[in-house]
């Protein structure tokens, strides 16, 4: 029997990406810190697009994992425990790293079809032109956090569908 995959082994693509994750990861983290000067978030900033896009470099479905850390940005940013700039730049990291290893994979389309990019896209558009999300009654405030949420949703889906037009 002819086969091409060999069974029962250790899947080593993964395993060339996980340092790189677990090391953005990390870097998220401290950057995340209150306590940090001016310099110690640039080379957290710097080390996270390093990091991500050694990550996404070494693994054809990281898109997948920074999907679920973008999430959990738009999560964290919705209940009001990251700044703005934080978010900001957390989400620009994600798409410089993303459209680098684009470029260095020579343009490949998979990348820019990718539902993380769509909605880090989606998500900074609406947070953009929908001002005063966190403020009126805890009401008013859930009902604007489901339109928001509902608009990034509609606006993903949208420009994914297009990019794959």
């Amino acid at each position: 029997v002819d086969t091409t995959r060999v069974e029962f082994t250790i899947s080593l693509r993964e395993n060339w990406s996980l340092p790189f994750l677990a090391l953005q990861v990390t870097a998220i983290t401290c950057y995340l810190r209150p306590q940090l000067t001016a310099l110690q978030q640039k080379v957290m900033v710097w080390l996270m697009y390093v990091t991500t896009f050694c990550f996404c470099l070494t693994w054809q479905f990281n898109q997948f994992i920074l999907l679920v850390q973008a999430l959990i940005i738009y999560t964290l940013d919705c209940v009001d425990f990251l700044t703005t700039t934080q978010v900001t730049t957390l989400y620009l990291v994600q798409v410089s790293g993303l459209l680098s290893v684009w470029l260095l994979q020579f343009c490949n389309s998979m990348i820019l079809g990718s539902l993380v990019l769509s909605f880090i896209v989606a998500a900074l558009f609406i947070r953009h032109c929908q001002s005063g999300l966190k403020t009126g009654s805890l009401l008013v405030r859930l009902g604007k956090l489901v339109l928001h949420s509902a608009m990034v949703l509609l606006l993903t889906f949208t420009i994914n569908y297009l990019a794959k037009v």
